[in-house]
């Protein structure tokens, strides 16, 4: 019998990756939240180098369709959560409390594209006048905090406020 590890597992979603199949890739890498400490953590790095291109790049060609800069921020925010229920594995995978960043660039650099992209929208908010006062950074630590609030609830099904689930 062949033992599946965690570096097999990586490999063959690199593998899917080269092949053009990101949807493949990432399903496999979505195995990593039922697995133990040691294999979520290399797991979890696959996935930030696998999937990482791919879901940022939905998030970024979302945020581009917008029609205006406040549009842009808000679309962020809903493509970003929409991605999380979407992929709840991947989202706990790459962004749960497990995963030690500083040990893992890749994560680093997952977590830093998507940050750069709220921080590119706020700023766009500020240039237009939407936005007003604060450095970009400090407006977007708290609307980072709260799309991950409202990710981890919706994946959890924990939003029960009338409309807030269909938003």
């Amino acid at each position: 019998m062949v033992e599946i590890t965690a570096q097999r597992l990586a490999a063959a979603a690199q593998s899917l990756k080269h092949a053009g199949q990101w949807a493949q890739a990432c399903d496999l890498l979505g195995a990593a939240a039922a697995a133990g400490p040691s294999e979520r953590a290399v797991l979890a790095v696959a996935a930030a180098e696998v999937c990482v291109d791919r879901d940022f790049w939905c998030l970024t060609t979302t945020a581009d369709a917008a029609s205006d800069p406040a549009a842009r921020l808000i679309s962020i925010g809903r493509a970003y959560v929409r991605w999380a229920v979407d992929h709840p594995d991947h989202y706990r995978v790459m962004f749960g409390a497990d995963n030690d960043k500083a040990q893992h660039s890749s994560l680093a650099v997952a977590a830093g594209q998507a940050f750069g992209n709220l921080l590119d929208a706020i700023t766009l908010c500020q240039a237009a006048g939407i936005l007003h006062g604060q450095e970009p950074s400090q407006v977007a630590g708290p609307l980072w905090s709260l799309v991950h609030g409202i990710a981890s609830f919706a994946i959890d099904g924990e939003l029960h406020v009338d409309g807030v689930a269909a938003e």
